[in-house]
């Protein structure tokens, strides 16, 4: 009986490896894929990938390439887009949707507006600024500065932003600036490294089949005396 149980013990100490293992951090890319806008149609959206976008000013929504008056990545792309007739900068939250904390490692970014027309371009962001939020209150932030060229050329219409030190946040807030009004702006391919969703640790069930063996091994003793 005490053998058995032992042989239990080491099998649940072997299945508990495997799930330690599970609980790795993992690389995700925010590349709106998921989504199907048609031609100069636009999706709005709240969440991609386990992240929820809670707009602040504006909206959030996905555009896909052949979008007539946006930038392109040559897929679809996230559009921050705020009204024309607003004065306040376009702004958007980010955050993992089971409240967990993650690295914000790069993203994608360009202006919102093609530059070279003559209606739109006073409408999009020549800055985006982002803002990290950690567990305790404390921000970090950085400021990215844009080319100011976007002419639906999927080879140069977006900027690669690397971002410095954004790790174990809770929230990240996006923030268009430099425009007249609007202050739209576009991403894609957004870079986050985080931990899946907490996974029971295998000491808990070691430490139930420990007491059982001790019950086991108590029965046991009471019924030889016996």
């Amino acid at each position: 009986m005490i053998k058995q149980t032992m042989l239990a013990l080491a099998g649940a100490a072997a299945l508990g490896v495997g799930f330690a293992g599970s609980a790795e951090a993992g690389t995700l890319t925010l590349d709106f894929e998921e989504f199907s806008p048609l031609g100069s149609e636009s999706v709005f959206i709240s969440e991609s990938q386990g992240f929820t976008f809670t707009p602040v000013i504006g909206d959030t929504r996905v555009v896909a390439n052949d979008q007539p008056n946006a930038p392109n990545t040559g897929s679809n792309t996230l559009l921050a887009n705020g009204s024309f007739d607003s004065n306040a900068p376009t702004e958007f939250s980010l955050s993992k949707s089971d409240g967990g904390t993650f690295n914000l490692m790069s993203f994608l970014g360009a202006e919102g507006r093609n530059t070279n027309g003559e209606f739109f371009p006073a409408f999009g962001s020549t800055t985006i600024e982002v803002v990290g939020t950690f567990v305790g209150g404390e921000t970090i932030s950085q400021l990215f500065s844009l080319d100011v060229f976007a002419e639906e050329n999927d080879a140069e219409d977006f900027e690669l932003f690397e971002l410095n030190d954004f790790n174990n946040l809770i929230s990240a807030q996006f923030i268009g600036g430099g425009a007249v009004s609007g202050y739209a702006f576009s991403l894609d391919d957004i870079v986050i490294s985080h931990s899946p969703e907490s996974v029971p640790e295998p000491a808990s069930m070691l430490g139930l089949l420990a007491i059982g063996a001790v019950a086991a091994g108590g029965a046991l003793k009471k019924k030889v005396a016996a």
